[in-house]
């Protein structure tokens, strides 16, 4: 069975099991030769009229350059991406803050009253004013530093007011367990490695939606040439309707070839509507990874594939990819973050001695007069050892067995990524060479089909082969055509996902 008549039986089986409407009535189709061609024609044609006309939306004419551009603009995915890092970035200035002074004030009131019932119920009220001011500065080596002064003023109905003011510093600084720069920082340092992993996925995002712009891209330039091929295969399929029904007419011809010709012409027709259809499914795919309005037509610059061969450097492209990878560059970060959560859990082990001190200066108690409650004459200095020992000190162990394994668990990732970055930079490698390799042999295969075409026609045209000869030359030239195309353009494309897969340009 040649692959019309099995056409005609798919497509009778398909109406077997699939009633047809129109507006207002509707056909029940048995087999083929039941259907009524005129009356299935009509009915297409009204839903055609019936059709309301597609809105056109802005035009806009893009190189590949720059639909890159447009895409990086405004593309949804990466717009998400890019929020999703730039949130994060408050987040280290959040830390940060942690290491500014922080200042405390406070004032208090006390009411005392004391009642003598000896002396017949005399009274007497003590009141007391105290306010206080300090200021506390964090230090990036885990310790501290207080500064306090205070005042205080009593006044009492059965004797003088007495003034007393005070001023300290209290100092400590952990020598042990929390005592570096790094355990102080942690938190600090946490959020900048989140700030770093999310830039690694974001230049993941990137390499990942300029492959699928240049694919699109490539894609509707491909369905573009494919038409166009289309076409003049069609103009081919009309020249020979009108010269067979010419031949025909002069009795030089019979009746079945003008059929053929026209059965070949309907048979391109139906594959042109077919890639019509491709084509606005590739424009709706380019449309979306750029980033715009759906209703906006894109229209190419560049229509013609270009193919622009390049030599295999395949170890050349592995290297380039271990250094310019994101995945890697986010794992690495990740073992970063976690060698330094072991190193924060192995200070928590050490025991803890921290060195204190504090200063003191203060006025006489009971002062009678302001100015010499100011005078700060009595000095007080302590200096002093906070040692601890923890024994079994299990939960501090268990966390930071727990960090260890994590830590060598980011470090497998690590050495998986890797060979699978290689992995994935060969098997590009290898797609690449194999469509490279199926050029030649297709441009070849486009050239023979030109050269039979044209002996056909020849023939033809001299009375010695019948049109047959002419509808098969013209389908292998087409299909020979479209898999060269297709051949160009799964190259680009395959470059492309290489240099995604290296995260560089080649």
């Amino acid at each position: 069975m040649n692959h019309k008549l099995l056409l005609g039986s798919l497509i009778g089986s398909l109406l077997l099991a699939m009633p047809i409407w129109s507006l207002d009535e509707r056909i029940e189709v048995g087999n083929v030769a039941d259907l009524n061609l005129n009356f299935l024609r009509d009915l297409i044609q009204n839903v055609e009229k019936g059709q309301p006309p597609v809105p056109e939306g802005d035009t806009i004419t893009l190189t590949l350059e720059q639909a890159l551009e447009v895409t990086l603009k405004n593309n949804f995915d990466l717009q998400i991406q890019t929020l999703a890092r730039d949130s994060l970035i408050p987040e280290i200035a959040a830390q940060e803050a942690k290491f500014d002074p922080t200042s405390n004030a406070s004032f208090g009131f006390g009411s005392d009253l004391t009642v003598d019932r000896s002396s017949g119920g005399e009274r007497d009220r003590l009141n007391s004013y105290s306010p206080q001011v300090g200021l506390t500065q964090l230090l990036p080596t885990g310790g501290s530093i207080e500064l306090s002064t205070s005042a205080s003023h009593d006044t009492d109905q059965q004797g003088p007011n007495s003034w007393e003011s005070r001023a300290g510093v209290i100092f400590n600084q952990p020598l042990l367990r929390g005592g570096r720069i790094f355990v102080a920082r942690r938190d600090i340092q946490d959020a900048k490695y989140n700030l770093e992993i999310e830039n690694a996925v974001l230049r993941a995002t990137i390499l990942d939606i300029t492959a699928k712009t240049k694919t699109a891209y490539y894609l509707a330039q491909l369905s573009k040439r494919i038409i166009l091929a289309t076409e003049q295969s069609i103009e081919r399929d009309q020249e020979l309707v009108e010269s067979s029904t010419a031949l025909f007419k002069a009795g030089r011809g019979g009746r079945r070839d003008v059929v053929s010709a026209q059965l070949q012409l309907s048979d391109d027709l139906a594959r042109l509507a077919e890639q019509t259809g491709d084509l606005q499914l590739s424009q709706n795919t380019l449309r979306d990874v750029l980033g715009l309005p759906i209703s906006t037509q894109v229209v190419l610059a560049e229509n013609n594939l270009n193919f622009e061969p390049i030599p295999l450097k395949v170890e050349e492209w592995i290297q380039l990819a271990m250094q310019y990878r994101p995945e890697l560059m986010e794992i690495s970060t990740e073992l970063k973050k976690s060698d330094l959560d072991v190193r924060v859990k192995e200070n928590a082990l050490l025991p803890t001695l921290n060195l204190r001190g504090s200063f003191d200066a203060f006025s006489q108690s009971g002062t009678t007069r302001f100015n010499d409650a100011w005078d700060l004459d009595q000095q007080a200095v302590t200096a002093g050892l906070e040692f601890e020992f923890p024994l079994g000190n299990v939960a501090a162990k268990s966390s930071l067995s727990t960090a260890r394994l994590n830590r060598d668990r980011v470090q497998k990732r690590y050495e998986n990524q890797q060979r699978q970055i290689e992995l994935l930079v060969r098997e590009a490698a290898i797609v690449l060479d194999t469509r490279m390799q199926l050029i030649k042999p297709l441009t070849d295969a486009v050239e023979q089909a030109r050269e039979k075409h044209e002996v056909a026609t020849v023939r033809f045209k001299l009375g010695l082969a019948n049109n047959l000869d002419i509808t098969d030359s013209q389908t292998e030239l087409l299909d020979a055509e479209i898999s060269l195309l297709d051949a160009i353009a799964q190259y680009a494309i395959a470059l492309a996902e290489l240099e995604a897969r290296i995260g560089s340009t080649i």
